[in-house]
């Protein structure tokens, strides 16, 4: 459920009719997050994405009873201090809590809630990789055009990534994949009568770059 659904009459009803399990979004409000201080993250993943998790028992002022919370925080991988940096702890964490009556552990109620609740994710992709939520005329049709040519470009970002998209890019956001894979430094130089891209030697997404380039050529 969405945090929209928060409250004490919701969580009644669904225990009180033996619902097997629910998860509910709910808003990080200064009292729990005061709660939450009192006990430490758990690492749960590391790939492109370092994950934390913890969970606790809690009683919100209009609930009957205390109830489990689920905590999570994520952020990209590269933005993990390196050995000899200042470590900013609470800098560039995504974080999210959720409020269950499931004994999963805490990376498994999130990953049951977003595939349940996934329609905010790909509002919030189409906002920050395409400015769906920017009106750029004070002409209705003008206005309707442009937001139709953002979704052709979604939709052809998604088919890119779908078809020539290694393991690293197949989860990356529009925005991630525009700043890791084409807003990249290179020269065009010209060699053999052809015209070239000439990467940075230490570009370190060289091999999937030119793997996608291959996968690409070849459905033209």
């Amino acid at each position: 459920m969405d945090a929209g659904f928060a409250g004490e009459e919701v969580y009644a009803e669904a225990e009180q009719h033996a619902v097997k399990g629910y998860v509910a979004k709910i808003r990080q409000f200064p009292a729990l997050l005061a709660k939450a201080r009192l006990f430490p993250w758990r690492r749960v993943e590391f790939t492109d994405f370092i994950v934390e998790a913890k969970s606790f028992s809690y009683q919100a002022g209009d609930w009957s009873r205390p109830r489990r919370i689920v905590m999570i925080r994520y952020r990209p991988a590269h933005l993990e201090p390196q050995p000899g940096q200042m470590k900013l702890a609470e800098l560039d964490w995504q974080q999210a809590a959720m409020v269950t009556n499931l004994v999963w552990t805490e990376e498994d109620v999130w990953h049951f809630y977003n595939q349940r609740c996934s329609q905010e994710n790909y509002i919030k992709e189409m906002k920050d990789g395409f400015g769906m939520d920017l009106i750029p005329t004070g002409d209705f049709n003008a206005n309707q055009a442009m937001l139709l040519l953002k979704g052709i470009a979604y939709d052809l970002v998604l088919g890119l990534r779908a078809e020539t998209g290694t393991a690293r890019f197949q989860r990356m956001t529009a925005a991630r994949m525009r700043r890791e894979l084409l807003l990249i430094p290179a020269v065009v130089v010209r060699h053999a009568r052809r015209i070239c891209l000439k990467l940075a030697a230490n570009f370190r997404w060289r091999e999937d770059y030119l793997l996608m380039r291959q996968r690409l050529d070849a459905l033209l």
